[in-house]
């Protein structure tokens, strides 16, 4: 890894701070990583895939020393040294209350965006792979009722929810096996037989859609 330094985002990149999830495969996107700070000295936060194939080993021992290194630099130890490193730091404003800072490595980039006031989240880190590998097709897993009829279909490596007859929800991650199986939650299933099992049960069956996506 190359000696580590904090960089200002360049206006021209400021859309890294954010989700997009059309441009997720154009910009090498591995997921974000989103927390606040409570009271003001807490350290809350929570990872989010975009690309689950591309959160390797690798990549999650190289995070994990960044966030070392952007706690001991102020800018993730607390709230009020938060505040101060952005206040020292203007040429990273994007608005009134918002910061962009950027760390890049041999292999990746990230993105931080600071929010240093209480009552939202105080950043979000999107990771990204310096040289993104763009595949030339990606499969898609087709999803039909137990009559053969098409329902809906996701790309290899998108989830499922499934609502139980008694209400509960699971959702599960699915891999394209081929034109006709898929890998559901760790089982195979020919896409007829998964069909005629969940209305066995009386379960129902959608792609997922986050806690953003339900609340628009």
């Amino acid at each position: 890894m190359t000696d580590l330094y904090i960089d200002y985002v360049e206006p021209s990149k400021k859309a890294m701070l954010y989700s997009d999830s059309s441009k997720d495969l154009e910009r090498g996107c591995i997921g974000h990583y989103r927390g606040d700070f409570g009271s003001g000295n807490e350290f809350y936060q929570n990872w989010f895939d975009h690309q689950q194939v591309l959160n390797t080993m690798e990549f999650k021992e190289e995070f994990k020393t960044i966030i070392e290194y952007l706690r001991d630099n102020e800018v993730l130890k607390n709230r009020v040294s938060m505040a101060g490193y952005c206040n020292d730091n203007k040429n990273a404003m994007i608005d009134e209350s918002t910061y962009g800072f950027c760390v890049k490595t041999d292999d990746y980039k990230y993105y931080i965006r600071c929010n240093p006031g209480m009552g939202d989240y105080n950043f979000y880190i999107y990771c990204y792979q310096n040289d993104p590998q763009i595949p030339e097709k990606i499969n898609q897993i087709r999803f039909i009722d137990s009559h053969y009829k098409d329902l809906f279909t996701i790309p290899d490596g998108g989830k499922i929810t499934i609502t139980l007859s008694n209400g509960e929800r699971m959702s599960k991650i699915c891999r394209y096996l081929d034109e006709y199986h898929t890998d559901i939650g760790g089982r195979s299933y020919h896409i007829c037989e998964f069909a005629e099992c969940m209305e066995k049960n009386g379960n129902d069956y959608k792609p997922y859609k986050s806690q953003k996506q339900l609340e628009r």
